[in-house]
C-alpha cells in the first residue's frame, strides 16, 4: 500500500544481477496495487524482485519453476 502519490519502480533481476524486466516505473496513486509478471520468455531459476519508492526499498527472492 502506498500512503502518498509517489514514483514506484518494480524490477526483476536474474541471479547474476542483470535486470530482466521492469514491471512498473511511474507514479502511482495512494492505496493498494497489484502487478503481474509475464515470465514466459525466461528460464526457470532464482530471480530477485526489487521494489523502490521514495525512501523505501525492498528486495524479495522468487523461484520461477516451469
Amino acid at each position: 500500500g502506498l500512503p502518498d502519490y509517489v514514483q514506484v519502480k518494480i524490477a526483476v533481476y536474474d541471479i547474476s544481477g542483470r535486470q530482466v524486466a521492469v514491471l512498473i516505473n511511474n507514479y502511482q496513486s495512494p492505496g493498494f496495487h497489484s502487478v503481474s509478471w509475464d515470465a514466459s520468455s525466461l528460464p526457470s531459476g532464482l530471480y530477485f524482485i526489487r521494489i523502490k519508492s521514495y525512501e523505501f526499498t525492498e528486495t524479495r527472492k522468487v523461484l520461477l519453476i516451469k
